[in-house]
């Protein structure tokens, strides 16, 4: 059996922390219905002992169970989306798309971090030829990295910016970063990432702000 490389093992580890994450979503969803589930079957028992049944709490039932069987339904579409991003090694990007989907596939590790997260959309697309798979575990990394460095409650923004050649993703935070920078960020996983990637990452920690610099294609 092939042993996977260092970058392929830190992409398994990015997709199983990111799949525990949503299928911990699927179960929160799973739970409420069993317990909607569970107080229709208490109705029905009442109404065979001859207690009348209130139609507006068996629609407020309903209206429930309808809301979390969408929501399911909606989690299990992000997870294929996300699946799917291993699919292709390189194609285009559009980096302001890719890193709001990371936002919402990693919705409830952010959540965890209480720290609000703005994705400020480009005047016009910025697009580039990378590795998508990698590209948004580079970004899932630099955000974790900045949120941890937050205060909770306060908030970081991403922006996007065409270079030449290339592109720029900023990060952007309150405070310093000059306490958990040095000698932490980046750690071997993102330098392996941008190695991947043919990626820089600059952190200007007295302006608590990390920049990611993309090449225009991959070569």
């Amino acid at each position: 059996m092939k042993k996977p490389s260092e970058i392929e093992s830190i992409g398994l580890a990015f997709f199983g922390r990111v799949s525990a994450s949503i299928s911990h979503e699927i179960k929160n969803t799973l739970a409420i219905i069993n317990e909607n589930a569970g107080l229709l079957e208490d109705l029905t028992h009442l109404a065979e002992k001859g207690l009348p049944l209130s139609a507006d709490r068996l629609q407020r039932l309903s209206n429930t169970i309808k809301r979390q069987v969408a929501r399911a339904d909606g989690i299990v579409q992000k997870m294929n989306r996300f699946s799917h991003t291993t699919d292709r090694t390189v194609q285009p990007v559009n980096l302001y798309e890719t890193t709001v989907f990371v936002t919402e596939v990693c919705d409830r590790l952010i959540s965890i971090r209480n720290v609000s997260v703005n994705v400020t959309p480009p005047a016009t697309p910025v697009i580039v030829s990378s590795g998508l798979f990698y590209l948004e575990h580079l970004i899932w990394a630099c955000m974790d990295f900045m949120m941890h460095a937050q205060r909770s409650g306060n908030a970081i923004t991403l922006t996007f910016e065409k270079r030449s050649p290339g592109a720029q993703i900023k990060l952007s935070g309150s405070g310093s970063l000059e306490t958990v920078s040095a000698g932490i960020f980046p750690s071997q996983t993102e330098k392996m990432l941008q190695e991947s990637l043919q990626a820089d990452i600059h952190v200007d920690a007295g302006n608590a702000e990390i920049l990611i610099l993309l090449p225009e294609a991959i070569h």
